[in-house]
């Protein structure tokens, strides 16, 4: 018996996943909230399916800039699971 693809891998699951996680960086960006793995600061640059910029890491790249003019980049791949192997 032939196995099966899961709907997930041959139906877009993971691109409506990426969607979701890409509208709720547009939505804090537009409410001015706090980002994962940032410091406090205004989003002043966000882009998806970054890699014609030159980043392999290309589904979300954001720019912020501190209260003391510091400037930090996020740079995610999203991914619904995540496997790690030796």
């Amino acid at each position: 018996m032939a196995e099966v693809s899961s709907p997930k891998a041959t139906g877009g699951g993971g691109t409506a996943f990426e969607f979701k996680v890409q509208a709720s960086f547009l939505a804090t960006m537009l409410v001015n909230g706090r980002y994962p793995c940032l410091p406090a600061g205004k989003a002043n640059f966000i882009r998806f399916q970054a890699r014609q910029v030159g980043y392999q890491t290309d589904d979300i790249l954001l720019q912020l800039e501190t209260p003391s003019g510091d400037f930090h980049r996020l740079v995610a791949q999203v991914k619904v699971d995540i496997t790690f192997r030796s």
